[in-house]
C-alpha cells in the first residue's frame, strides 16, 4: 500500500491525525523492550510511522484508541479511534491511520477526512 505524501503546507493543527503515532510509537518501543516485537518488526513500524507523519515529532493527548482487551477471534478485532478536534475548515483532522508491528506490512488503513466530516472518529476491524 502506498501512503500519501503530506502536503508541504500542513500545519501543526492539521497534524492532529498523528493519533496513531502518538499512541503507537511509545507502545511499539514498549513492545520491543518487552520482547514482544522483533527488532525488524519495530523497524518496519517506525518506517511506516515516519512515512505517514513526514518525520514530524510525536505528540500526546487528544486521541483515544479503543480496542477490546480480549477477543474471541484474532482475525477480526474491532478498533475505533477518536480525536478531540473542532473540525473547522481552519483546524481539522485530515487523516487517521492505523498500524501494526506484527504484520509484514505495518500499514493497516488510512482514513481521509474532510473539514465537513463532523466528528473525527473512525472504526474498523483488523487482524
Amino acid at each position: 500500500m502506498t501512503m500519501p505524501t503530506p502536503a508541504l503546507h500542513t500545519t501543526r493543527r492539521h497534524c492532529l491525525l498523528l493519533l496513531t503515532t502518538a499512541t503507537a510509537a511509545p507502545w511499539a518501543r514498549g513492545q520491543l523492550a518487552a520482547g514482544i516485537a522483533t527488532p525488524e518488526e519495530a523497524a518496519r513500524l517506525h518506517a511506516a510511522l515516519v512515512r505517514f507523519t513526514g518525520g514530524k515529532p510525536v505528540t500526546t493527548g487528544r486521541v483515544k484508541l479503543a480496542i477490546a482487551p480480549l477477543v474471541e477471534n484474532g482475525n477480526t478485532v474491532p478498533v475505533s479511534v477518536q480525536v478531540d478536534s473542532p473540525m473547522t475548515p481552519q483546524a481539522h483532522v485530515r487523516r487517521i491511520a492505523l498500524f501494526t508491528e506484527r504484520n509484514p506490512q505495518p500499514d493497516v488503513v488510512v482514513f481521509e477526512l474532510g473539514a465537513l466530516y463532523g466528528k473525527p472518529e473512525v472504526s474498523t476491524r483488523m487482524r
